[in-house]
């Protein structure tokens, strides 16, 4: 199920102008390249955050602060900063804890 950032915040509780505010944040935004005096095409930026922006962090550390309530304890999951590791220890080289760490693998992505 895609779940975004802004039906997260209302979740959280965040809504009426301040949420307005960070969906304008998010949304409709461009951007374009400056290469010496050159300049790109506007390009549309259809998901993420500003980069450099002070807002960008805190909505992705909100954005994933209940993954680790999606999976098993079939594995383990690493949260730093911007990264996520999610591994198993896999003792045998049975098919079933192959398909587990696939199915976790697969809510990742989802």
């Amino acid at each position: 199920m895609y779940v975004t950032v802004l039906y997260k915040l209302s979740q959280y509780g965040i809504c009426g102008p301040l949420l307005n505010l960070i969906e304008s944040f998010l949304s409709g935004r461009t951007h374009r390249t400056k290469v010496g005096d050159d300049l790109s095409d506007l390009a549309y930026i259809a998901s993420g955050v500003i980069q450099g922006s002070c807002l960008g962090p805190i909505l992705f550390v909100l954005f994933i602060n209940d993954l680790p309530d999606v999976f098993t304890d079939a594995v383990t999951l690493k949260l730093y900063a911007d990264d996520v590791k999610l591994y198993s220890n896999i003792k045998t080289s049975s098919l079933d804890t192959a398909t587990d760490l696939q199915e976790q693998l697969d809510k990742l992505v989802i």
